[in-house]
């Protein structure tokens, strides 16, 4: 069977979360180990670096509000994992390099492609 790519993995992963609830009679369990939500606890604030080129998925408006299906997908994780999950976005580069010097905790929407190599 071949390998989904990492946006249609992270699509349907939203979708399950989002469709679990109705599709069960009672409140679903919590799909996160206490582990996990012990260290969301210790990490409340995580901001994901995103480019800012990448319409529809990232959209930046000029008062800097960032919507997009990234954002909705954000927003969605947030309201089913009581996460405060948040976007930045700016060129990819500046992404890259705040993230490679652990300002930003982490990259969404990467995918290995030879126009995204710095």
């Amino acid at each position: 069977m071949p390998k989904l790519p990492p946006i249609l993995q992270i699509l349907l992963l939203t979708l399950a979360i989002a469709a679990a609830p109705i599709l069960a009679e009672t409140a679903p369990p919590d799909i996160l180990t206490p582990a996990e939500r012990a260290w969301l606890a210790q990490h409340p604030d995580i901001v994901l670096g995103a480019g800012q080129e990448w319409m529809p998925w990232v959209i930046k408006n000029s008062s800097g509000e960032i919507t997009g299906f990234a954002a909705d997908h954000i927003t969605l994780l947030n309201q089913k994992l009581g996460t405060s999950l948040r976007l930045e976005a700016g060129p990819w580069h500046e992404m890259v390099d705040k993230a490679l010097a652990l300002k930003l905790p982490g990259l969404t929407l990467m995918t290995n492609l030879p126009e995204r190599k710095v």
